[in-house]
């Protein structure tokens, strides 16, 4: 059974499945309708804007349901050069399966459904009610989802929702988290002369990326915190509960920067605690596409463009993030400057760490890992979450997942390590078990 689903999830990994390639997109979504047609799993597509979701569902012997979200579109492969091998030609090498997708999130898509291999192989009827949405534009902000979960919100109920599958921690332990943050962002241009001109014109005519960089470096204080006015509004301070949570989380900085490859973490401090409460609780920037017009590395560029994207916290709305970002750009620029937000923002999401996925999640951790997972109140990522607050009133929070922190999501040479994509199909299986057992 082992060598099948491996063989199952390179095939899947093979379907060059990248969210603008709307046919190998359809190609994954009927691939994974066939996976859970095989399974007694009632599944069909839904048609989008973007591309289709897929969505199933299988009875149990108990009419109380869980829900399991996740994506089978994939980032682009990058520079081939970085890969030792094919992006879209998975192989085992070394105890790890390497290809695009089998991290984020192929692996955890299909290990939630081959688990249903595992009770039939035992003889086990399955225990509680499924329900499955896997889309194929998260990497593109989800378009249609919405709907699609608002139009279906009759036959997707349920006690309980899981995100795409989390990665262990730099230490090898498991990791379920209560939620995820929400994400905002803008497109910023600053212009000056109405063309390219030649270096000739440098002591004359000032650059825009020159403009533009000092307004990026303008955005921190010396400690690297955003001094962006309004940026921190509707922030909180973890509570007392939060912070007994986070002293639990294992952290070893040095082990962590050597991993990283940095010399010292951004902040006032590296103390232990106060790097795992600013990696869960600070919302932060990041600059992306800096470029100028024109020939690049020659003369004095007409404009200058960069995104800049804002990690929220819970109780930031990104709304208010965005008219942030703007209101700085537009005041503090010396040149011309146009603000574009980018599509709409995504609000933080958070489940109660004492709510029955996160318990769930962390007894079948236990059961099939042998140590207890790291429970962190939530993420450091985001994702459309909060559509399914908004449509079902579900917070999802993210199970121990199959993939781990060298994984390499979005990059080259993506993996994931065998054994833990194995126990993965069995810890989904356990969850199952697990949900009405009480």
């Amino acid at each position: 059974m082992d060598n099948q689903h491996l063989d199952e999830l390179m095939a899947f990994c093979a379907i060059p499945s990248v969210s603008d390639d709307a046919g190998s997109c359809r190609a994954a979504a009927e691939f994974l309708v066939a996976a859970m047609e095989q399974r007694g799993i009632s599944a069909r597509l839904v048609e989008t804007p973007g591309n289709p979701v897929v969505v199933g569902e299988k009875r149990g012997a108990s009419e109380r349901a869980i829900l399991f979200y996740s994506h089978y579109d994939v980032v682009p492969e990058g520079d081939v050069a970085g890969w030792q091998s094919p992006a879209f030609e998975p192989r085992i090498r070394d105890g790890r399966l390497w290809g695009r997708g089998t991290a984020d999130h192929k692996g955890s898509v299909l290990a939630r459904i081959q688990a249903l291999d595992l009770l039939a192989g035992v003889g086990e009827e399955l225990p509680v009610s499924l329900r499955y949405v896997v889309e194929g534009s998260e990497e593109v902000g989800s378009p249609g989802l919405l709907d699609v979960l608002t139009s279906l919100k009759g036959d997707l109920t349920a006690e309980g929702g899981f995100y795409s599958g989390w990665s262990r921690d730099i230490e090898g332990r498991p990791r379920v988290n209560g939620g995820g943050r929400g994400a905002a962002g803008v497109r910023v241009e600053v212009s000056n002369a109405n063309r390219d001109l030649h270096g000739s014109f440098a002591p004359l005519v000032r650059s825009p990326l020159t403009s533009l960089t000092r307004l990026l470096a303008g955005m921190y204080d010396e400690h690297g915190r955003v001094t962006v006015p309004g940026f921190h509004d509707g922030a909180v301070a973890p509570s007392d509960a939060d912070r007994a949570v986070l002293e639990r989380v294992p952290f070893n900085v040095e082990v962590a920067r050597e991993e990283l490859g940095i010399r010292r973490f951004a902040g006032e401090s590296e103390e232990r605690l106060e790097l795992v409460t600013r990696h869960f609780f600070s919302p932060a920037l990041s600059f992306f596409g800096l470029e100028g017009s024109g020939v690049p590395g020659k003369g004095v560029p007409a404009s200058a463009s960069v995104t800049v994207r804002a990690s929220l916290v819970p109780q930031q709305e990104p709304e208010q993030v965005m008219a942030a970002l703007t209101a700085y750009f537009e005041q503090q620029s010396d040149l011309p400057v146009t603000v574009t937000p980018l599509r709409t923002g995504r609000r933080p999401v958070r489940a109660p760490l004492e709510s029955r996925s996160v318990q769930v999640a962390a007894q079948a951790a236990e059961s099939v890992y042998g140590q207890p997972p790291v429970v962190i109140p939530f993420s450091s990522g985001g994702g459309p979450r909060d559509l399914f607050m908004q449509a079902l009133g579900l917070p999802l929070i993210a199970d121990a997942g199959v993939s781990h922190l060298g994984s390499n999501d979005h990059a080259a040479d993506e993996n994931i390590y065998t054994e833990h994509y194995l126990n993965g199909v069995r810890y989904y299986a356990e969850i199952m078990r697990l949900w009405v057992a009480d």
